[in-house]
């Protein structure tokens, strides 16, 4: 969805106060092109709801703090497998073993989140397949059961992570529709506020105007 208003969303809801406080004082004038004050509350009650929008920068921070904790999380549950687990696999079984390859951790720093979590979920199947023979150089049940919440976290932090990516596309859709909304309802009815003052008062229809393009001089009845 495309905007259709060229100004930023601050300016729009500057030009609607504008227009609005126009059209409260010209009430009376409106009314004779069947605009009453239930028509110009509503555009206010527009103005309210764009306004209470969360704006884009707040949405692209909670995205990038989720995005952060899923990256640590997944960097820390990285560096565990490496010093906890698969230092004690590779003093048990050659690194060109089948056995240690079926581990298969040779990329695990540069995995995309879902081939990473399928490998959090294979070292752990692994380690627990090999523990026997693995024990003899320390590993134990602890260790893989830390490998588990490790997975549980990791997919909580990335399913937040997502959601939070989610919510903010939805969240600018949304925005974007209402400030299109709001601009249509503004363009009419400064088109009108402009028709009512365009040949007698050019103070009252510039406060009609949307872009400074379109202010112009207009003569005054004497």
């Amino acid at each position: 969805m495309l905007r259709k208003y060229i100004m930023s969303d601050g300016k729009l809801l500057e030009k609607a106060n504008q227009i609005l406080m126009a059209a409260n004082r010209d009430a009376a004038q409106l009314l004779n092109y069947d605009i009453d004050q239930t028509a110009i509350d509503s555009i206010s009650q527009q103005f309210d709801d764009f306004s209470d929008l969360p704006a884009d920068i707040e949405l692209s921070s909670m995205m990038n703090e989720a995005t952060l904790a899923k990256n640590n999380k997944r960097k820390e549950a990285a560096d565990y497998i490496m010093t906890e687990i698969m230092m004690r696999v590779s003093l048990v079984f050659e690194h060109d073993s089948r056995k240690y390859k079926r581990f298969r951790i040779n990329t695990i720093y540069n995995e995309t989140d879902g081939d990473f979590y399928l490998l959090l979920k294979r070292v752990k199947r692994q380690a627990g397949m090999w523990l026997p023979q693995l024990s003899a150089r320390g590993l134990n049940i602890t260790h893989i059961n830390a490998l588990g919440t490790f997975i549980t976290d990791f997919e909580a932090l990335w399913e937040m992570q997502d959601q939070a990516i989610g919510d903010r596309k939805h969240a600018v859709e949304t925005r974007i529709e209402a400030g299109n909304a709001l601009y249509a309802s503004l363009n009419e009815l400064a088109n009108i506020g402009k028709q009512i003052w365009g040949r007698n008062n050019e103070s009252k229809y510039n406060d009609y105007v949307i872009y400074p393009l379109q202010k112009k001089k207009v003569k005054s009845k004497k």
